[in-house]
Order: structure tokens, then sequence, then C-alpha cells
């Protein structure tokens, strides 16, 4: 015949310890698993209820004693080295954990037979129930309630910053697919057209002027083409930095113009220089 699995709820929390009204409580559960692989395992929570993670937990057993911690759900877990012997297996269990009041628990598991409805200690409350009686405590089912809805919300948390990753990766990857599509069909213009580049068009427009007047047409012509490199280079600093093409046309475009006042300027020392015009006043 298998043994009878009991499980043991306890909710422990040390008392008359200094200063202890300015500290949060421990509440421990305990049970005991005793299939193919025995182990003593249970949770660690505050007074609101939730999981207390990396506490300190020591559990004593007739095997001696064991340490481990809580994870980050509030769970231990620690695997004898044999099998409960007798029909009364002892466990005490002690919580620490820096800015908490230490909790503590000792309590019986019995493989046959029924447990003690209650145990007391100077010091410690404690509180045991089996397995089917928990159903009937309102603050063990509200705790094992809390601890599920925590998991779910936690669950929906993680999924939904999934979902915000995912979301942005794909805009990402659309958004460096729009730019290069951007260059691309720029680079294809470029090559298209080159017979009819400024610079060639330009070429052909200026041989047929006077030569006097070629130099100051060309003065004009490396200006203004000066000016839309900077344009084409402040387009490819935005689109290099993650932007929109939007936001790269406008970059062009402020760097590209000409305002009156330098346009006029720049037209005054070029005639100047290429065509012996006298030099105007700013």
């Amino acid at each position: 015949m298998k043994p009878i699995l009991i499980l043991a709820f306890v909710l422990v929390c040390t008392l008359g310890e200094a200063n202890a009204q300015n500290y949060d409580k421990l509440f421990i559960t305990v049970k005991l698993d005793q299939d193919a692989n025995p182990s003593i395992y249970g949770t660690i929570i505050n007074q609101a209820q939730e999981p207390v993670a990396d506490a300190d937990v020591y559990i004593t057993t007739e095997f001696g004693t064991a340490n481990t911690k809580s994870n980050l759900d509030g769970v231990f877990a620690y695997d004898l080295p044999n099998p409960p012997t007798g029909d009364k297996f002892n466990v005490s269990v002690k919580a620490q954990k820096e800015g908490f009041v230490t909790g503590n628990t000792n309590t019986s598991f019995f493989v046959t037979g029924k447990p003690e409805a209650q145990s007391h200690r100077l010091g410690a409350t404690y509180k045991v129930a089996t397995a089917d009686k928990i159903k009937e405590d309102p603050i063990a089912l509200k705790i094992l309630q809390n601890i599920e809805e925590n998991k779910q919300q936690e669950a929906k948390r993680l999924q939904r910053l999934q979902e915000i990753s995912e979301r942005q990766k794909f805009l990402d990857e659309q958004r460096a697919i729009a730019n290069q599509n951007l260059l691309n069909d720029l680079g294809m213009w470029f090559v298209q057209f080159d017979p009819f580049n400024p610079r060639n068009v330009f070429s052909s427009f200026a041989s047929q002027m006077d030569e006097t007047v070629q130099t100051i047409y060309w003065a004009q012509f490396n200006f203004t083409e000066a000016k839309t490199k900077e344009g084409l280079a402040a387009l490819q600093v935005v689109l290099d930095s993650g932007g929109i093409p939007q936001e790269a046309r406008k970059a062009f475009y402020e760097k590209a113009a000409t305002p009156r006042d330098e346009l006029l300027k720049v037209n005054n020392e070029f005639n100047v220089n290429y065509a012996n015009g006298t030099k105007k006043p700013n």
C-alpha cells in the first residue's frame, strides 16, 4: 500500500525580535513529497502575501540541516537523501532575509494516521492543516489565490513585453527596407541619367557661351553642386541614424537651399573674381 501523502501548511512569524515592528514578516508554507524522489518544499511570502525571493532557508530533519534559497516565486525545495522513516516525520524550517523578521516552523508529517490539529511553541504560533483542510482555511486559500493571480499577471506582462519587442523589431526592419529602397532608387536614377546629369548638361551649355564668361558660369555651377552635395550628405546622415524618408528630405532641403542674401554675396564675389566686376558694398 502506497503511503498517504500529507501536506502541511504553516504560517509562522517569530515574535519578540528587537524592533520587529519596523520589519515585514516572513510566512512559511511547508510540504512533504513522498513520491519517487522524496523532498521538502514550500514558499516564503510577506505580509502582503507576495513571494519573497532570495531568502535563506534552513531545513532540519532527521537527516541533518540543509541550506537553500527561495527563487523568484518564493519557492524553495530540498531533496531528502532517503525516504522518511517511521510514521511521524519531523521537519523544522527557518527563513531569513535582511529587512524581515525571521520565520520559523516546526511541524510533523504523518505517513499514516492524522496529524495533530495544532502545535504551540513559545514565541511563535503554528497553524497546521492537511491538504483536505486547506480549502476550508480562508487565509490559506487567499494566499494560494494571490500567488496564482501574481503568476498570471506576470505571464501577461511578459507576453505584452514580447509583443512590443516584436512590433518594434518589425517596424525597424520595415524602416530599414524603405531607406534602402530609397537609396537604390537614387543610385539607379544617377546611373540611368548620367549622360543627362547636371554637370554634363551644363558643360554642353557652357561650351556655347563666350569664353570670357564661361569661368563665372562654372563658378556658379560649382557652388550649386557643392550645396547639393551638402544636402545629400545631410540626407544620408538622417537615414543612417534611423530617420524616416520625410526627415531625410527635410535635412536635404535645409542644407542645399541658398538664402537670398548669401546668393547675392556669392554672385558679387564671382563677378569680381572672374569677370573683372567691381565689389559691391555689403
